[in-house]
């Protein structure tokens, strides 16, 4: 089922069609606006699939387990979020939070059978990473010595959450077509500077980390060639040394960060909340204490909580951690249920030994999305979820992209 026949027979395809390619165009766009904006569009998306379905009294798209394990985890959190001591808090993030599964199953509804629309948007994808990629440049030789950069999100969103949830889909989509010879390696490669370059500019460790992870999952998974790794790698090295001797402050920072901010060190800027995240869940182990209400229990039992710090953080900023506190081990538990599914839809008939260029890449994002070591911040809301939401719905795309082709080469035979 397409976006553009989910709009109805009322309009002309050539319309149907180019509405379809204006939603999905302008989404990289809009994400430029912030918070406020992406949410907007991706609700949009949630939204129509809803009504959508309503009109045409077509919902198979509710049998997809995935989505099944979707909706069981959102009404155990709405639940827990009723249950608990800030039910109202609680809600805020817990009912609305459907929507994010909602615009994944869009995103493969419409994208997963038009190979054009899925270009049109890896461009537009393209063109916001070399706009931010630009942006941030500017405020590098405006701010020489600051750690992070923060482009047009000023101080409370993260630029790094931009550059890789927009730039690794599109990287490692050139990096596939360079290996299937349909575009020049060099193409590629000059796309991968770009990226990791922004990565390092913007300051982000955890975020350019990420990024690295993907790269080398893709590199094994897809089996590039070794002059193709060796050209990466080398202009990789000499971009990174090339900013360092450049931008020593951020090369300063990254080193730093590498030695004394991972999660595990207690020095970290992320130890603290993560021991406090642990530390609520332990009180709270079968059910939590409902979404968003981690910073309100956090200060309501502070002389239980585990934490050196002088006040309680909002969220424990770790996705995994922040699910078993809020939800409980339950929750957790059907969170996991989720995510394997998810590997499991995108994997389809394909195996890990043989996987084609597009489940390659599938998988290479949902291994990026839903590692544990890594920053996060809101896990039920808003503004991380928007791009692990989008990159998952890219990834089911992708993969079914790939089954269909699949068996459209095996009926020829």
């Amino acid at each position: 089922m397409q976006f553009g026949r989910m709009l109805g027979t009322e309009l002309s395809p050539s319309l149907r069609n180019q509405i379809a390619i204006f939603y999905w165009f302008i989404g990289p766009f809009v994400a430029l606006l912030g918070s406020a904006g992406s949410d907007i569009w991706l609700s949009i998306g949630a939204i129509f699939l809803l009504v959508s379905s309503i009109a045409t009294r077509d919902w198979q798209w509710l049998r997809h387990p995935w989505m099944i394990a979707a909706l069981v985890f959102w009404l155990w959190l709405v639940f827990t979020a009723a249950i608990s001591d800030w039910p109202g808090n609680g809600f805020e993030d817990a009912l609305p939070w459907i929507r994010f599964p909602l615009f994944a199953m869009i995103c493969l509804l419409s994208l997963q059978s038009d190979e054009k629309l899925q270009e049109k948007l890896i461009w537009a994808m393209c063109l916001g990473l070399v706009i931010v990629s630009a942006m941030l440049i500017v405020e590098r030789i405006g701010q020489p010595d600051a750690d992070k950069l923060f482009g047009p999100w000023q101080q409370n969103r993260k630029a790094g959450w931009y550059v890789v949830g927009m730039g690794l889909p599109v990287c490692l989509w050139f990096m596939a077509k360079a290996a299937e010879k349909t575009i020049p390696v060099w193409v590629a490669v000059l796309l991968l500077a770009l990226l990791v370059g922004t990565s390092v500019n913007s300051g982000e460790i955890y975020m350019t980390l990420l990024l690295l992870l993907g790269l080398g999952v893709f590199t094994l998974l897809a089996r590039l060639g070794l002059p193709y790794i060796v050209a990466c790698s080398v202009v990789s090295a000499v971009l990174v040394g090339v900013l360092a001797v450049a931008v020593p402050a951020t090369a300063e920072a990254f080193i730093s960060n590498l030695q004394n901010n991972l999660p595990w060190y207690p020095s970290s800027a992320y130890h603290v909340p993560w021991m406090e995240g642990l530390g609520v869940a332990k009180l709270n182990l079968l059910v939590g204490v409902g979404a968003e209400n981690f910073e309100n229990f956090c200060t309501s039992k502070a002389m239980l909580v585990v934490s050196s710090a002088p006040e309680c953080n909002s969220h424990p900023h770790q996705i995994y951690i922040q699910t078993a506190a809020e939800s409980g081990l339950i929750g957790l538990g059907l969170f996991v249920v989720m995510v394997i599914l998810l590997f499991k839809a995108v994997f389809a008939s394909e195996t890990i030994l043989k996987l084609s260029m597009k489940t390659a890449i599938a998988v290479t994002l949902l291994v990026t999305v839903f590692w544990p070591i890594s920053s996060y911040s809101e896990a039920f809301g808003q503004h991380r979820n928007f791009f692990t939401w989008y990159t998952i719905g890219l990834a089911l795309a992708f993969a079914k992209s790939a089954s269909l082709k699949n068996s459209r080469l095996k009926d020829r035979v």
